[in-house]
């Protein structure tokens, strides 16, 4: 017995070096003000079981530095629902791959919530994973190796997409812009050449979200969205799209399978598939789990006892 707890003691420092954190940026250079999209993978080569986990807080997902070492906080301050400081993501089996979510870095340059002062130059980016032996009740974090990404200014019609945004960006170094009465649509159109035409029409759908006169429906918001891949699939807001559908269509595990049915059939070969596939499987995996199920039976002794 003695042995057995020993060994459960030391385990996740025996598997330190079999575990491994791989950060994944979509691409080495950014134009000044582009989302920076990332996703943290990690690598189980051990031979057992681990819980994957990020840290809560993001900010110690991801360490964004300068060239001189200066660190930059890549995200702003959020209110958690828990006091955890790690939240698992699922279960990392010997000899296998877990895709963490994917994350974006919102440069200050033009984003709606300027979270992160980012200029011209370079940088460098590391993502941290953590995981837990069941039974140790220990974490570890694992931190990736160093990626190198290039911030430049944008020329020809990217500079003029990218001025455009600043000027009417809701907030953009402390001034206020007209973020709420652009047609960003219409925009998009115009600078459809532009690598900040993605943007536009994200703004656009955001727009009509939050201001809209009734909002967008569920089936206005797909229609918005089939367009945008159509013309975008190798974007990586087609990321966040499948994210913002399930706020809009989830109800259960079938009716989030339906949404994840119908996003496939219209992304079909994009570049961020595995990582779309991902969002929704996990919602599916979610909602018919043991948890929901607790819910939906204290949900229907409820309404028996009215």
């Amino acid at each position: 017995m003695r042995k057995y707890i020993l060994l459960l003691f030391f385990a996740p420092f025996i598997l330190f070096s079999q575990i491994k954190t791989e950060l994944i940026v979509d691409k080495e250079v950014y134009r000044l003000g582009e989302p920076i999209w990332f996703e943290i993978i990690m690598i189980n080569d051990s031979k057992k079981m681990v819980i994957a986990s990020l840290p809560q807080e993001r900010n110690k997902n991801l360490y964004l530095f300068k060239e001189n070492g200066e660190r930059i906080k890549c995200f702003g301050v959020f209110f958690y629902s828990t006091n955890r400081k790690y939240i698992p993501v699922g279960e990392l089996y010997p000899n296998d791959t877990l895709v963490m979510q994917p994350m974006v870095i919102l440069q200050q340059s033009l984003l709606i919530h300027p979270w992160t002062r980012i200029r011209e130059g370079e940088y460098y980016l590391i993502g941290v994973g953590a995981y837990t032996v069941p039974g140790s009740g220990d974490t570890m974090e694992v931190p990736s190796d160093t990626i190198r990404i290039k911030v430049i200014e944008p020329e020809g019609i990217d500079r003029e997409a990218f001025d455009v945004l600043r000027k009417n960006n809701a907030e953009v170094d402390g001034k206020r812009g007209r973020y709420k009465d652009i047609n960003w649509f219409k925009l998009a159109e115009r600078y459809s050449n532009s690598v900040y035409a993605p943007i536009m029409w994200y703004f656009g759908i955001i727009q009509t979200q939050l201001w809209g006169k009734s909002g967008m429906s569920f089936e206005e918001y797909k229609d918005k969205v089939s367009k945008f891949l159509r013309l975008y699939k190798n974007s990586a807001f087609s990321v966040g799209f499948a994210e913002e559908m399930l706020i809009y269509g989830w109800s259960n595990a079938d009716k989030v399978n339906s949404s994840k049915e119908w996003f496939m059939k219209e992304y079909n070969d994009g570049k961020w598939k595995r990582e779309v596939e991902n969002i929704f499987d996990r919602q599916i995996q979610k909602d018919r789990g043991i948890n929901f199920k607790k819910r939906l039976e204290r949900l229907k002794k409820m309404k028996e006892g009215k």
